[in-house]
């Protein structure tokens, strides 16, 4: 009876190795981070995360929508580029606030940090987050037969640097995150209520960060053309509605109310959305009364434009372009061109090999890669989008035991999400001098800055390589099976029978 159970525990057992490696290298790479910040009596934190060389700028991914959205008074001309949902959500927190601190000026706004309510107000939000996101992240795990490593495996996942970057930020990322893993990890659960909120949850990260939209890919991938028809339908819902709403919570006197009714014209003017004298014609100002949907385009398109230059934040493949183009090897005006040719050449690429993937996290990887890939917005904190593919990557690759094969995509996994070591002050200045004065780029001021780009760069190469071999090689088996065999010669002497 024993051997019986021992055979059929041996069958169903998984190949942990990849997750353990995981949780060692960041372990390791845990240890020695809280080593050289003890060592460094904190310096080395301030250093990675909190200080940027002129003031510390943490949690106010938060705090600044808080103050713009205080009053809903003409949001978008303060060029938030925030989605109504957004808008309406930090609208809400700011309620939490007394208004004599939420409604400082401006130049004062750092003292959000120091402030008690707000800082419990991102600790909640952080709390509440992250628990959505380990609980359909562990449960994905357990239903792929991860033992108890899968705990140490995501607790280290919350720790990385992306994770402990994007709280440093108070991005609202860190909640779209925990949307689009309710998403991705339940979207083919056999409870259609489940399968159903996964759909409303992927709308609704939309809402607030839009771009999460390109995840909902992964229902094309899967062929669920109705249940794709209905989560753009509630994407659609999630940005229209809140934008109805901010017009009735709109205060009637002042901000809105005070420039629609002071227009007499029939044109409405939105700076650098158009060429010529930047104005829209009367159907426009009709379909938007108070201005608030083409400011915030215009806002969005100003950020991209204001973008246009090499980033150690950015993971996207334009930035290759900024990067010859701030070395002069190509002109600003033409790494325009060439960044958008290859944006969208890359982008089209990807979202087609997504359905020849023959792996659930490569399918997964190239959703989230969709997203990664948009220079205006790909920077560090948004790297905890990678966490989605990675955990189906630890999952499939336990699965199917081929740890020693799935090893080098593990360790260019690792090297984006581990901490790294940190500078000390004696190399920052020798990297300062190094890529600000001798190569004319930006500083970065941690390894994990400067090595998360490349490696996302080669890890995108290599799914894409890996995908398209595998393709190449399934239709070569195609044409083999489909090759009749050769009959036998003829010419052979036939044995005789006995």
């Amino acid at each position: 009876m024993l051997r019986k159970k021992s055979r059929l525990q041996k069958k169903n057992s998984v190949d942990e190795l990849t997750t353990l490696l995981f949780v060692f290298f960041s372990a390791a790479a845990l240890i020695c981070a809280v080593g050289r910040a003890f060592s460094s009596r904190g310096l080395s934190i301030q250093d990675e995360l909190f200080w940027n060389g002129v003031y510390s700028d943490h949690f106010m991914d938060l705090f600044n929508p808080m103050r713009d959205s205080r009053d809903l008074s003409w949001v978008y001309q303060r060029n938030v580029i925030y989605p109504p949902l957004s808008v309406l959500l930090t609208f809400a927190l700011s309620k939490l606030v007394p208004k004599k601190e939420i409604g400082i000026r401006f130049s004062h706004r750092y003292s959000l940090q120091a402030n008690a309510i707000t800082d419990t107000i991102w600790l909640v939000l952080v709390v509440l987050c992250v628990l959505l996101f380990a609980y359909c992240a562990e449960r994905y795990l357990r239903r792929a037969k991860l033992s108890r490593m899968r705990y140490a495996a995501l607790f280290f996942m919350v720790v990385s640097f992306p994770m402990i970057y994007c709280i440093e930020r108070g991005n609202l990322s860190l909640m779209a995150l925990a949307l689009c893993s309710f998403f991705v990890f339940f979207r083919n659960d056999k409870n259609a209520v489940l399968r159903e909120l996964s759909y409303i949850s992927l709308a609704a990260a939309a809402g607030l960060k839009l771009f999460p939209a390109a995840i909902g890919v992964l229902l094309i991938y899967d062929r669920k053309w109705k249940a794709a028809a209905r989560t753009v339908f509630y994407g659609i819902a999630a940005l229209v509605l809140p934008y109805l709403l901010i017009l009735l919570l709109a205060p009637k006197e002042g901000g809105i109310a005070q420039i629609v009714a002071s227009r007499s014209s029939a044109m409405i003017s939105v700076p650098g959305l158009l060429a010529g004298n930047g104005s829209l014609p009367l159907l426009a100002a009709k379909s938007d009364p108070d201005g608030s949907i083409m400011r915030m385009l215009d806002n969005i398109l100003s950020r991209i434009e204001n973008t246009r230059e090499f980033s150690f934040d950015s993971t996207s493949f334009a930035n290759i372009v900024y990067f010859l183009s701030s070395q002069d090897v190509i002109s600003p005006e033409k790494a325009k061109t060439v960044s958008m040719i290859v944006f969208c050449t890359t982008e089209v690429f990807a979202a087609v090999l997504g359905f020849f993937c023959k792996k659930e996290w490569q399918r997964v990887f190239f959703a989230v890669f969709l997203i990664l890939n948009i220079h205006v917005i790909a920077m560090h904190y948004t790297l905890i989008y990678l966490l989605l593919p990675l955990i189906v990557f630890l999952a499939q690759s336990a699965e199917e035991k081929r740890p020693k094969r799935d090893i080098p995509y593990l360790l260019l996994f690792c090297i984006q999400f581990i901490l790294l070591p940190f500078y000390t002050n004696q190399m920052r200045l020798t990297m300062k001098a190094i890529f600000a004065f001798q190569l004319g780029l930006p500083t970065p001021y941690s390894v994990n800055k400067l090595l998360s780009c490349p490696m996302f760069l080669i890890l995108s190469l290599a799914v894409m390589t890996d995908t398209v071999i595998g393709l190449i090689a399934g239709r070569k088996a195609k044409r083999k099976a489909k090759t009749p065999a050769e009959p036998e010669d003829a010419s052979l002497p036939v044995a005789a029978e006995a």
